[in-house]
């Protein structure tokens, strides 16, 4: 399973991991994959509204999620 935070992905990465995380809001709101930004962010539980505003304001600072 690939992490979409991989650095490795570089920057084009952002546009498929915004388009999963709208996509998949709904059942993946309790996946482990939120760990690492949740942690970045404040710790913040990742609830579906929470996440799609985070998400979109989110898109042009890539280095919170490679720092």
């Amino acid at each position: 399973y690939m992490s979409p935070y991989d650095p490795d992905e570089g920057p084009s990465i952002t546009g498929w991991r915004v388009q999963r995380w709208e996509s998949s809001l709904q059942h993946d709101v309790l996946h482990p994959i939120f760990g690492n930004p949740t942690s970045s962010m404040g710790g913040q539980p990742p609830m579906q509204t929470v996440w799609q505003t985070k998400v979109e304001l989110s898109i042009p600072p890539t280095n919170d999620f490679k720092n």
